[in-house]
């Protein structure tokens, strides 16, 4: 049977009162079949799972008058349409490249994961993308600094010289860790201290094949876990305390 999905054992994630995600992402990447006429074919669609309000942006007004460039998996993501909430709180956005779903009021996984298997089940319906590029799962948190401590409200420690005449102010430093189960990469970057410490968390893949929709839903379960364990290990125990 393999080990449980997160859509089984998040019931084992304690819940947060005070949870410090100040966004969730779910990113699809693969080129839709036809895209010129998917973003008004998915207008009713999104609007009826609550993303009743559309934006086009400037690269929608100037992309029928131009090639869109081929661009690598790891640039930012190409955005022409965004379908948001009454609230401005969930997003989806698309592009000719793929899609996102984006959460600014985080829900929790169950409810997020959920949203996720809707528009993605409503987008490949529509945009039936053949080869998936990349996947991606994207929390970014903002915890209190620790002023006069680098990187002290994090479980992490770094060592830095003293310079003469200069007074520590603010440090940033990324890691990127390989897993074999779920394959994927896991991109970790933290600053401290500042306004609002910050902790980003995005596990990707970059498939570069075609992927059912329960391949990459079981792709996000497992991504989910190694994320959420990554966030433990990277808060102490006395801060996370703190949100319960």
């Amino acid at each position: 049977m393999g080990s449980p999905s997160v859509a089984q054992s998040v019931g084992g994630h304690p819940t947060l009162t005070k949870a410090p995600v100040i966004e969730a992402v779910f990113e699809f990447r693969a080129r839709a079949s036809s895209f010129s006429l998917l973003p008004g074919a998915l207008a009713d669609p999104l609007k009826s799972l609550n993303y009743p309000k559309v934006v086009e942006t400037e690269l929608a007004k100037f992309g029928p008058m131009m090639e869109l460039p081929d661009v690598p998996v790891d640039a930012p993501f190409l955005v022409t349409h965004r379908f948001s909430s009454e609230d401005d709180k969930s997003v989806v956005q698309i592009g000719p490249r793929g899609m996102t779903v984006n959460a600014l009021a985080y829900p929790g996984f169950g409810a997020f994961r959920s949203t996720v298997t809707k528009v993605l089940d409503t987008y490949i319906a529509l945009a039936q993308p053949k080869t998936v590029s990349r996947l991606g799962l994207r929390y970014i948190n903002h915890v209190p600094s620790t002023t006069g401590r680098l990187f002290g409200s994090f479980a992490v420690k770094l060592e830095w010289p003293p310079l003469a005449g200069a007074t520590q102010k603010s440090l940033a430093a990324r890691m990127v860790l390989s897993y074999s189960e779920p394959p994927g990469e896991l991109g970790i970057a933290i600053g401290d201290p500042a306004d609002k410490a910050s902790l980003d968390l995005d596990f990707f893949l970059l498939p570069d094949r075609p992927m059912s929709q329960e391949q990459v839903l079981a792709w996000l379960d497992r991504a989910h876990d190694r994320v959420y364990e990554a966030f433990r290990s990277m808060v102490p125990s006395e801060l996370f305390a703190s949100w319960k």
